[in-house]
């Protein structure tokens, strides 16, 4: 469910009208207990960061500052999970080159050509992985965009991503497979 920046969905409607016939609950309170997507603001890089050591360790590590040049370099593709008052996903995401593959753990160089769109990182709980947040994340991120690129790691990832309309591009890279979903096409 999409809550922040964007209208609630049927589903949420429906129970707000039954709970609030009888009695006096509102929105925020439901919104909180199911969970929303957010966007992300300053104060939660370290939740991310703790939340990206947990889920890859230091096979893809990535520091505190990198994470904070992301989310500094495009704040409107940096979106939380919250439920339950907490910190339970994260997705980063930017206008990128096709064609060039950020490297772990380094600066991002504000002159690389931007010609598509590139997810950089998306992360749930395992509570609440299977619900179809990261298809609801990924399509708001991803409208009205021609070009969206990511890497699939680890590799076993790929066959998510190829479902929902990614492909690999056969660019080269030596922690994943790199992936495009091109609209044109």
């Amino acid at each position: 469910m999409w809550y922040a920046n964007k209208s609630i969905g049927k589903e949420i409607w429906s129970e707000v009208r039954r709970v609030s016939s009888t009695n006096s609950i509102n929105i925020d309170t439901i919104a909180k207990q199911r969970g929303f997507w957010r966007p992300m603001h300053y104060n939660d890089i370290k939740k991310v960061h703790s939340l990206s050591l947990i889920q890859w360790g230091s096979e893809y590590y990535e520091s505190n500052e990198i994470i904070q040049n992301k989310f500094d370099f495009y704040p409107n593709g940096c979106y939380i999970y919250e439920k339950d008052f907490k910190v339970q996903g994260y997705v980063i995401s930017y206008p990128w080159s096709k064609n060039i593959i950020p490297s772990l753990n380094e600066y991002l160089d504000e002159k690389t050509e931007k010609n598509s769109y590139y997810i950089d990182d998306i992360v749930l709980i395992p509570d609440v992985r299977g619900t179809h947040l990261a298809d609801e994340i990924i399509q708001l991120i991803t409208e009205n965009k021609p070009s969206v690129c990511l890497i699939a790691v680890p590799f076993s990832t790929q066959h998510y991503w190829e479902k929902i309309g990614f492909k690999k591009t056969g660019i080269p890279c030596d922690y994943g497979v790199h992936m495009e979903k091109n609209k044109l096409i």
